[in-house]
């Protein structure tokens, strides 16, 4: 994360924050907009709390719609986010009057995406000093919690799961196409032992062939065999 840039609000007026790599920290008396700051920095990369009906959550999130909705609502504010992925920039804009999500990567235009898309990005966790009492107690949160750092390789074992669930189903039906041709083939040597029994009494009960018609026979009974 790079910079936090706002084009307008009525707390704060425009304001352009640049970050360092390694730490940051924002100082400033009770009132002075360090938790303001926070909250856009939080509304700019699309964090979004686990959904609850939980009444201890509840006005957390109130509070935090309320503050975009006063501050920057009210003078068209927009929120620009810079940051670093792997060497290439990117630019995440928000914009309080709609609930569209732009997105700029590199030497690129501005394309729409949506907020998972940003989460799945970048994905930041924040919390207020109430919600982080509330973390290890609530389920959904701390699923939340979990999961997200490591949501890219979920998704890769989630898919790689699938792929695996294909590759078994085409095995599996390749299975049972090889059992019954093996079916089809034992039944067809039984009926080929059949049938050389059969000849075989029937040359048997034969009398006066001649030597070409009984080479003629065994012929016929090879290439029975052969088949």
């Amino acid at each position: 994360m790079t910079t936090l840039t706002v084009t307008n609000s009525t707390f704060l007026g425009r304001v352009s924050l640049d970050f360092n790599q390694q730490y940051n920290a924002i100082i400033g008396g009770r009132g002075s907009g360090k938790s303001t700051l926070l909250e856009y920095l939080r509304w700019g990369f699309c964090d979004q709390p686990a959904e609850s009906l939980d009444s201890d959550m509840a006005p957390v999130q109130a509070t935090r719609r309320k503050l975009i909705s006063n501050t920057l609502l009210k003078v068209e504010g927009e929120v620009h986010v810079t940051f670093v992925l792997n060497g290439v920039e990117h630019i995440v804009k928000r914009d309080s009057k709609t609930p569209e999500v732009s997105l700029k990567v590199g030497d690129g235009n501005f394309a729409s995406v949506t907020e998972q898309e940003i989460r799945n990005l970048l994905p930041i966790q924040a919390y207020s000093q109430k919600q982080l009492s509330s973390v290890g107690v609530r389920l959904e949160e701390l699923r939340r919690f979990v999961e997200l750092p490591v949501r890219q390789s979920l998704d890769r074992i989630r898919s790689d799961i699938r792929d695996i669930e294909a590759k078994i189903r085409v095995s599996y039906v390749e299975l049972i196409r090889k059992e019954e041709i093996e079916k089809e083939i034992s039944k067809y040597n039984l009926e080929i032992d059949s049938l050389t029994g059969q000849v075989d009494s029937l040359r048997k009960g034969l009398k006066g062939l001649s030597t070409g018609d009984q080479e003629t026979i065994t012929q016929k009974l090879s290439s029975i065999t052969r088949s």
